[in-house]
């Protein structure tokens, strides 16, 4: 399609260390009868996924011209955490001020890869 047409051109996923924890539950793929408590395991579960999505995507556009690139900002403090209980987001926010980035530091890194010239083809 568009992409292979205006070549070069590059497909980006936002992805998060936290890929490495998920569990891909094929029983309950649409996420039905989520669990408050369980909010960490589904988002684990969906940066999995885009994880083995943006490797099979990666994999299909080789010698295309289309770039595909997943890319982990860092720990950053956002929104996600409103989730947790008080407990855990006070941990956070003193853990955070001194070793997360702040939600507006974390676009550096995917502007770099979104407008980098060198960036290497197909590495995840």
């Amino acid at each position: 399609g568009l992409l292979k047409r205006t070549a070069p051109s590059r497909i980006i996923f936002l992805s998060s260390f936290m890929h490495g924890q998920g569990n891909v539950d094929t029983s309950n793929i649409w996420g039905k009868n989520l669990e408050k408590n369980r909010y960490n395991d589904t988002y684990n579960c969906t940066k999995l996924m885009n994880t083995i999505c943006a490797k099979e995507l990666a994999t299909r556009m080789q010698g295309t011209g289309v770039t595909v690139n997943s890319v982990n900002p860092g720990i950053v403090m956002t929104e996600a955490m409103r989730n947790y209980s008080v407990l855990l987001r006070s941990i956070f926010n003193i853990i955070g001020f001194f070793f997360f980035k702040a939600s507006v530091q974390s676009p550096p890194t995917f502007i770099l890869v979104i407008t980098s010239s060198i960036a290497l083809p197909h590495v995840l």
